[in-house]
């Protein structure tokens, strides 16, 4: 045993030339120049001056360039380049030092070649990749990548990976994912060329290590394996000889193992003080009390604790009783939680109470209520449980207890471990340290594993998140006594300590060389703690030196391996059908790694907080059978196994029976073996064998294909973060397409009439239209509008003949529409240009339509007047001495070259005469005005008149016109005659581009309407579209137009009925898929840019209105969809307005105008007849909806079917149906006879939501968009659909097999029966609390989802008729409910200012935020915390500091916040009328950087919530 004798450690280098020689070494161990006999040497000289402290993990990790190898390390650096090698170092000693530089040599191995293959690391447990991959990043230059499963790693496709391998040196893993990487053949073990084992001694048997090495490298050509090499303490396993032991490590790893002298690690690498601490035998004392007591009295619960009786009396011989008696306790405590919960199953769930005496569950019950009853009530429990005293503990912890008292004088510095076999033993015994009172300077606590503990409620189990912590804070100091299992031995970065002690004996010489490693504190003793009268105990702590002597003096002899004939464990050879490849791509699933292929099939399923979404194996004896011979009537048994999948799995593979097994785990890998082909045929995992995504199906089915293309194709995220915006312009009406050439042979004059909202009748327009294409305008009538009571009526008359025009009098036209439109404008419109439509100014006064001419009809000298051009006023001789000189407008060419209408001529002033102008009348005359603002170089003539003007009023979007404030003063000598008439210029006459773009819509519509797109019009009898011109019309005009009708509430509509519509289509037409995969492909299909891809095929962006009219961009329209204003869309509006135009056919035409709209836009195989869904369904269930033992299976329910179809006022067709509306997911047993309600789940969530969103819409008009969606909001989240549900009991009568959502539903249930008990019942007083159920804690997500899957399940057996369920909603949800959102518009808003529109929902987050834009609070803040241990959340409102609200713990962080929110508001008003808030008065903008950082304060202020 060694001595405690240390040399010199971690002396730093202080000289540069030791830095210069260090660095030197460094480059050529890398180049591999000179031998290892000359590094060794030169690494000697400078040894005794140089640091290095390397460990096994990050911690301390150091650059290599300035630190420099030991001698040993360069040993097995340079074995290791020579050939495949194991190095055996202890911990602490440096052994991935050796890796990183046997990294760096491969990589230039690489380079050299010219190839980039990367280097893998490979760990055994999660924590140590984030440990190793710092390491090695912090000693190496190359790109270092990790993995493990917590990254989604196991769904990366294949093209991932391929840029993974293309872009990382050096890849650090768990085993796992390697192996399935290989298995999934997205790599060969031959597309790397460096594997290095962590903790190396695993790779035996079963291990992922040794899978990898005998299914993989072993079948690759020599030439194209990769380098092996493998670290760890001990290459030994179990107690089995030593150089066999090695042999068969090396055998496994195709590698040579070697160790380091002891007296090479000197000075290097701390060792314990090896001890062993006697104790005098096992504890003589009588169980406790509680053992008899529990023996006596447990009755009918006896079998509940037959097995911890057992172990308690183990637990009093080897701990004590004390201890004993606690365990028992906590088992009494554990088993009537339980029987609670599984009385409340059989409660609600009828096939649960089959075959069950209620008598004796009834007795059971009792005596385990009375047990709790009796430790509860003890002296000792509410003081946390007696004290432990020397009688009541066991010889062995006793002399535990008296080494940990040794280091009572060392407490400040003192860190230990207790190393333990069981994890009950660590629960208890960290109890006892606590509560000892001589130990009072331990802060202990437990380290354990994070897999499932046995029946023993003391078999806690650890997160990795509560291992990190525990060891954070051992590190800390916080704690500095750890009671670990195994789990400590190994690869965790855990602080050195002083003393380790191993409690229990046994284990391995790996555990032992392992322990013992934590121990590398200076002067660190490590304890064997055996019983000196069982010899067995000091016999092998004894062995356990002797065998790591063999085995350091085996790897000492080693000169080479062993015979490598056989070179892997007998346990992976395997026979062909052991094996199931892919022939397409090499994919391979063996026997061995097939038990975890289906888990990690089952864990990708949907599933809930209450669905533990694992398969289950029932295996059972049988006789095993070699061809026809039964080899169990020669006395071989074997064992059969099966496993059950989820339900939301395909039926067919929901029970998979494997072959016969020689035990019990060979039996469910044949299970699991059998049910991963199943899978594979079911078309459930791919052609890597990889569970499948939508992304990569290829279905029966053009819309599901079309949307998995785009999706490929685009390669965007599922949430489309940035849109994509494109310009267009409206497109031209067909009515209008036509050839100005043709003009001869006549044009379409139409004349317009306008009325606004205070005249009773039309007024004719001064202006006409005219058109070149095949057809008149239609006479039509149409609104614009402005705002509530800003109306503009637009009536088209044509006339009945045509206009004859010459080519001449087309050009004046042309002339006269350019000249007419540019001085209305400030946009650059063309001279003469190919007009889609032309204005034409009519003669005065208007005269009759019917009977008259229309070339009569054209004032033709005000068209030929316009045609002139400008005249200069001073080459009109006495132009401003007219008295009808106002009738004119003159065109300034210095004074911004703008129009101005005259008002007067001022005779009496010239351009010198003394009359301030300009900004602040900062100019004395109008000349210098000329001269000094505009810069007129140009000699001002003093004898003219100036002219009193104003500039033309502005094009708004309103009935009126917009007047310039400013007077104008003009000099005649820049100006010119506008050859338009005053009267054209002004009035309703400004109203022409808008009236023109509003025509323009409206035609465009039309054409839509008759589905008019491909320039050819229809006949009204092949309409298309089944809605109102004026409701396409609206869908068109997106917001941005800044109309006072767009298309935002029937894109509401639409969106609603899109949505049950591509939820139908694809619950119709995949039936086998689970609701994962609906949901998935249903967000592919909604997504902006499959909409948007489809309206561009249709061309739809021509058809939208959708930017406002600006006089500087605006045009009038050409042909071939030129002109107007420029349209800039994303993809969200188009998406958006394909959306609406199917609400506007919903509006008009119901279901079946949507579904005609849907199959015309969207294509494809969308059914306008939705009965056809119904014999999709039909024929993919071989001819019935509901299969037969589906059907037998209903017949069980039949009294409760009944109660449901009382409750909601259905009668069901398919009462099968209503039974799997009522199944959850963790109801496996039913999975052979029913399915889940999920898919059903799927299906009632989109209907709800379009009928409750159809009956807003059609009876709430006033409501904005925003405000309908906030109230659909209300009345379909999962909180108030629990509510509807509980009322109509359809939770309680759920089918599940949770305890866990038990006792959630029925925790919902109290409290909501218990916070508004008689306003269920009493619906006429409900202004106090109306959404009282905003107040209560989160409904478990099934209480919602089961009505939901109630109204899918209506849906379907009523042939997908949307009113049957609305029935049902009306008759559950809207009448009994409707008046408390009523009463929630009246009074939720009670402390905000008045005004507000009825139905002012939202929630409370809506209200929080309402109130402090409102009132301009800055520091109304909340905050969401995560336990990291439960994943319940919890949220904290602060109001300038003062807690004002908090909730918590919730199950999700939506729940929490609500609930935090309620409570906040109904406290904030209150504290802001006391003045608290000064935001308002500060202005107060405060950053970050200012907020309080101290914990917020509570207010104790008593209110009532409203909400």
């Amino acid at each position: 045993m060694r001595g405690r004798e240390r040399g010199p450690r971690q002396q730093q280098l202080t000289d540069d030339d030791d830095d210069d020689d260090n660095n030197n070494l460094a480059a050529s161990i890398m180049m591999g120049d000179g031998t290892v006999a000359a590094h060794v040497q030169q690494l000697k000289k400078i040894a005794p001056t140089h640091t290095n402290s390397h460990s096994d993990t990050a911690a301390g990790a150091n650059d290599l360039t300035k630190t420099a190898p030991r001698a040993y390390q360069l040993e097995l650096l340079e074995k290791a380049k020579q050939g495949n090698v194991i190095a055996v170092v202890d911990t602490g000693a440096g052994k991935t030092l050796v890796s990183v530089l046997l990294i760096k040599h491969v990589l230039m191995l690489e380079e050299q070649r010219k190839k980039r293959r990367p280097c893998v690391f490979l760990v055994p447990l999660v924590p140590l990749v984030l440990q190793q991959e710092a390491y090695i990043r912090h000693n190496c230059s190359a790109v270092v990548r990790h993995y493990y499963g917590a990254m989604g790693v196991d769904e990366w496709p294949l093209a991932k990976w391929k840029c993974e391998l293309e872009g990382a040196d050096v890849m650090v893993m768990t085993a796992d994912i390697f192996k399935l990487l290989l298995h999934r053949a997205y790599l060969t073990i031959a597309d790397v060329s460096l594997v290095i084992f962590d903790e190396a001694h695993h790779a035996r048997k079963n291990h992922a290590y040794n899978q990898i090495m005998a299914i993989h490298y072993n079948y690759c050509h020599l030439d194209d394996r990769p380098k092996i090499f493998g670290m760890t303490a001990s290459p030994t396993s179990a107690k089995e000889d030593s150089k066999r032991s090695i042999t068969q490590l090396e055998k496994n790893l195709d590698s040579k193992a070697f160790t380091v002298a002891a007296d090479e690690l000197d000075g290097h690498v701390n060792r314990a003080t090896e001890e062993v601490k006697y104790y005098r035998g096992t504890s003589d004392a009588d169980p406790p009390a509680l053992f008899f007591l529990l023996s006596r009295v447990a009755g009918a619960a006896f079998p509940l604790f037959e097995a911890n009786l057992k172990d308690s009396l183990t637990c009093c011989e080897y701990l004590g009783p004390w201890c004993a008696e606690r365990a028992l306790e906590q088992a009494i405590l554990d088993a009537d939680v339980k029987l609670k919960l599984k009385q409340f199953q059989r409660m609600h769930n009828e096939h649960l109470r089959i075959g069950v005496n209620e008598e004796t569950e009834s007795a059971m019950a009792k005596s385990v209520s009375n047990l709790k009853n009796y430790i509860m009530s003890s002296s000792h429990w509410e003081a946390g449980g007696s004290e432990p005293t020397l009688e009541g503990i066991s010889p062995k912890v006793a002399a535990l207890i008296q080494v940990l008292e040794e280091y009572r004088s060392q407490a400040s510095t003192f860190c230990g471990m207790v190393f333990v076999e069981r994890r009950t033993t660590a629960t208890v015994l960290c109890d006892l340290l606590k509560k000892w009172k001589s130990l009072d300077f331990l802060k202990c606590a437990v380290l354990v594993g994070h897999g499932t503990g046995g029946h023993n409620p003391l078999d806690e189990n650890m997160s990795i998140p509560q291992q990190h912590r525990s060891m954070q804070a051992f590190r800390n100091g916080d704690l500095n006594l750890l009671v670990a299992t195994r789990v400590g031995e190994e690869g965790l970065d855990i602080k050195a300590c002083m003393l380790v002690i191993r409690f229990d004996g046994g284990g391995t010489l790996t555990n032992h060389i392992q322990a013992r490693g934590r121990a590398r504190h200076a002067d660190s003793r490590y304890i064997i703690l055996a019983d000196e009268l069982n010899p067995m105990a000091v016999i092998d702590g004894a062995s356990l030196q002797r065998q790591e002597q063999i085995m350091r003096q085996a790897l000492k002899e080693r000169d080479g391996l062993a015979s490598t004939d056989e070179p892997f464990d007998p346990i992976l050879k395997l026979s062909e059908d052991e094996i199931f490849y892919v022939k397409s791509t090499g994919a391979s699933i063996t026997l061995h790694t097939a038990i975890s292929a289906v888990f990690h099939y089952c864990a990708l399923l949907p599933q809930d907080a209450f669905i533990d979404a694992k398969p289950i194996f029932q295996v059972e004896q049988t006789s095993l059978q070699t061809g026809t011979q039964k080899l169990g009537s020669t006395g071989s048994g074997g064992f059969i196994a099966s496993v059950k999948l989820p339900m939301s799995a395909p039926m067919q593979a929901r029970y998979v029976q494997g072959r016969p097994g020689t035990n019990k785990t060979s039996a469910k890998r044949w299970a699991a073996f059998e049910a991963v082909k199943r899978l594979y045929e079911l078309g459930e995992l791919d052609e890597h064998l990889k569970p499948v995504k939508i992304m990569a199906l290829t279905v029966d089915d053009e819309i599901v294909n079309e949307a998995i293309s785009l999706a490929k194709v685009a390669g965007l995220p599922k949430t489309e973060k940035k849109r994509a915006v494109k310009d267009f312009t409206m497109g031209t009406p067909v009515i209008w397409k036509g050839d100005w050439k043709d003009a001869v042979t006549g044009a379409w004059l139409t004349k317009i009439k306008l009325r606004t909202s205070t005249n009773a009748d039309f007024e004719s327009l001064e202006f006409g239209f005219l058109t070149i294409g095949n057809d008149r305008l239609p006479r039509d009538t149409f609104s614009i509008g402005f705002g509530p009571s800003d109306d503009l009526q637009v009536s088209t008359v044509p006339f009945p003949s045509k206009v004859d025009l010459d080519q001449d009098a087309l050009e004046i036209v042309k002339t006269f529409q350019s000249t007419l439109f540019k001085g209305m404008l400030r946009s650059d419109v063309p001279d003469i240009e190919d007009w889609a439509i032309m204005v034409v100014p009519l003669c005065k006064p208007a005269i009759a339509v019917d009977g008259t001419d229309a070339s009569t009809a054209i004032d033709w000298d005000v068209v030929r007047e316009a045609a002139k051009g400008r005249t200069p006023v001073s080459d009109s001789i006495g132009f401003l001495d007219r008295t009808d000189v106002d009738q004119f407008v003159l065109y300034d060419r210095v004074q911004y070259c703008r129009i101005y209408l005259i008002e007067k001529v001022l005779t009496g002033h010239s351009p010198i005469s003394d009359l301030p102008y300009g900004a602040n009348n900062k100019f004395p005359n109008v000349a210098s005005f000329y001269e000094g603002r505009l810069g007129c170089t140009e000699e001002i003539l003093c004898d003219q008149p100036i002219v009193s003007a104003r500039i033309l009023p502005y094009i708004t979007q309103s009935i009126r016109e917009k007047q310039s404030m400013a007077a104008a003063y003009l000099i005649p000598q820049f100006c010119e005659i506008y050859p338009i008439p005053a009267r054209l210029l002004q009035g309703h006459a400004l109203h022409l581009p808008m009236i023109i773009q509003q025509l323009q819509l409206r035609l465009l519509a039309t054409d839509l309407k008759f589905w008019r797109i491909d320039d050819t019009a229809a006949d009204e009898e092949d309409q298309v579209l089944d809605s109102t011109v004026e409701d396409l019309q609206c869908a068109l005009t997106a917001p941005a137009a800044n109309a006072y009708h767009n298309y935002e509430r029937l894109e509401t509509f639409g969106d609603s009925f899109l949505k049950v519509h591509q939820t139908l289509h694809l619950f119709a037409t995949q039936p086998s898929w689970h609701e994962g995969h609906l949901s998935e492909m249903r967000n592919q299909l909604e997504r902006n840019s499959a909409l948007r891809a489809r309206a561009s095929k249709l061309n739809l962006e021509r058809f939208i209105f959708g930017t406002p009219l600006s006089r500087k961009a605006w045009v009038p329209p050409m042909q071939d969809d030129r002109g107007g204003t420029p349209i800039r869309l994303s993809d969200k509006s188009v998406a958006d307005v394909v959306e609406a135009l199917i609400g506007a056919c919903v509006a008009t035409g119901g279901t079946l105008g949507g579904a005609k709209a849907i199959k015309k836009i969207l294509g494809g195989s969308y059914e306008v007849d939705w009965s056809a869904y119904t014999d999709m369904l039909v024929k993919a269930k071989n001819g019935a909806i509901e299969t037969e033992a589906a059907a037998k299976f209903a017949k069980v329910h039949t009294k409760t079917i009944r109660k449901v179809e009382q409750r909601i006022g259905y009668e069901f067709a398919h009462p099968s149906l209503a039974v799997e509306a009522i199944t959850h997911a963790s109801a496996l047993q039913l999975a052979c006879e029913v399915d889940c309600y999920q898919r059903l789940e799927f299906l009632g969530d989109a209907v709800l939501h379009f009928v409750v969103t159809r009956h807003l819409f059609l009876i709430l008009t006033s409501l904005t968009p925003g405000q309908l969606t906030l109230l659909r909001s209300e009345l379909v989240n999962n909180q108030f659909l629990a509510c509807v549900a509980w009322s109509i009991q359809l939770p309680q009568i759920l089918e599940h097999m949770d305890a866990g959502l038990a006792g959630a539903i029925a925790a919902f249930g109290d409290q909501l029966d218990t916070a508004h008990h008689t306003q269920l019942n009493n619906t006429d007083n409900v202004q106090d609390k109306p959404l009282f159920w905003n107040s209560l804690h989160t409904a478990p997500k099934a209480a919602g989802d089961v009505y939901e899957a109630m109204l899918g399940a209506v849906f379907m057996d009523s042939g997908f008729d949307v009113e049957a369920v609305w029935t049902v909603v009306e008759k559950t949800l809207i009448k009994p409910w409707w008046n408390r959102f009523v009463a929630a518009g009246l009074t939720a808003y009670d402390l905000l200012p008045s005004g507000r529109p009825l139905v002012q929902t939202g929630g409370p987050v809506q209200q929080v935020s309402e109130w402090a834009q409102m009132n301009g609070c800055k520091k109304l803040d909340s905050q969401e915390f995560q336990d990291p241990d439960t994943k319940a959340f919890t949220c904290i409102f602060t109001f300038h500091g003062h807690q004002v609200g908090r909730a918590g713990p919730e199950l999700n962080k939506r729940g929490a916040k609500r609930i935090a929110t309620q409570r906040a508001m109904a406290v904030v008003p209150i504290l802001y009328a006391q003045g608290i808030c000064d935001c308002k008065q500060r202005g107060d903008h405060q950053d970050d950087n200012n907020k309080a950082t101290t914990p917020p304060v509570a207010v104790n202020i008593t209110t009532s919530f409203k909400n």
